[in-house]
């Protein structure tokens, strides 16, 4: 299974070696917040320290490719790829859940095939959680799940 931190300029190689992958765009410091998704390569430093990293759980039953940035390092390519600018700023208000306003952008996970978008959790319904993240690799494509060892 490839799990990688990666820049942006890795981009056109990812997209060249793997059909479909996770890219998975995090804020500085995700791992001491409250949110229960942060980086695989992190221990989490939250107050709450009594919760584990959901998507380590997913990624350890799901063989998909997942790479790693932070969104405050991305912003042009993000956008130039055709994200809002406007989503990924932080926001109290965003997708209703509390992102401290210390944490300038907002963190996305985005599911491509052949180096173009198919699915984000900033699409309407796919919410940056478990579940959502699950969601989201069905619609990228179906047989991950199919062949998962989710329960």
């Amino acid at each position: 299974m490839i799990r990688q931190e990666v820049l942006i300029k890795d981009f056109y190689r990812i997209a060249k070696e793997n059909e479909y992958f996770l890219w998975h765009f995090l804020q500085k410091e995700q791992e001491a917040t409250r949110l229960s998704i942060w980086s695989i390569f992190k221990e989490n430093t939250a107050v709450n320290k009594d919760f584990d990293n959901a998507l380590i759980h997913i990624l350890d039953k799901i063989n998909i490719p997942y790479f790693e940035s932070y969104t405050e390092d991305s912003i042009d390519f993000l956008m130039d790829i055709g994200l809002d600018g406007k989503l990924l700023w932080s926001s109290k208000n965003f997708k209703n859940w509390y992102v401290d306003k210390k944490y300038n952008f907002n963190p996305i996970i985005i599911g491509f095939k052949k180096g173009k978008i198919i699915t984000s959790t900033f699409e309407e319904g796919i919410c940056y959680c478990p579940t959502g993240i699950v969601e989201l690799i069905g619609k990228l494509n179906p047989e991950f799940l199919l062949n998962s060892k989710l329960d």
